[in-house]
Parts: structure tokens; C-alpha cells; sequence
């Protein structure tokens, strides 16, 4: 699977500034169609950057894991909603 999402290695630290900070609607978008096709959520969170806040997701597929990050909007529907 082609995704914008960088993999990560499980039980290893990884630096902040090595995943990919992307656009929320870009985030949300790759987020959505990993959990799609079968991925599975092993975080999502958020966490003060100055005066902003961003979320983080890292995704599990068979054995590997991705993360990516993005500035949170204001406001924001669920990513499920329509589900």
C-alpha cells in the first residue's frame, strides 16, 4: 500500500521530526483508507506544540506499523462518522 504515512520500527523510539507532519485533510484522508483496507489504530493523540495542537496516528498492517502526524484544526467531525 502506497501511503504518505511513514513505517516505524515496533519497540524503537522514533524521532518527532522523522514522521511526516502532513495537512489534516491529507491525514485524515490516508488515516481513514489504512483502517479501511484492514489497518488497525495502535495510538491516536494529541499534544500542545507552542500555541497550536497536533495529532499523531500510528496504523498497523500485518506486522508494520505507520505514523504521521498534523496540526489539528479548530474543529473537526469524527473520522468514522459515516461509517
Amino acid at each position: 500500500m502506497k501511503t504518505v504515512f511513514k513505517q516505524i520500527e515496533n519497540g524503537k523510539a522514533a524521532a518527532l521530526n522523522a514522521i511526516p507532519h502532513i495537512a489534516f485533510d491529507e491525514f485524515a484522508q490516508e488515516a481513514i483508507s489504512i483502517v479501511r483496507d484492514g489497518g488497525k489504530v495502535v495510538q491516536y493523540f494529541a499534544y500542545k506544540n507552542g500555541d497550536s495542537v497536533n495529532l499523531m496516528a500510528v496504523l498497523r498492517i500485518d506486522k508494520v506499523l505507520l505514523a504521521a502526524g498534523c496540526q489539528a484544526p479548530k474543529t473537526y467531525s469524527a473520522f468514522f462518522s459515516s461509517m
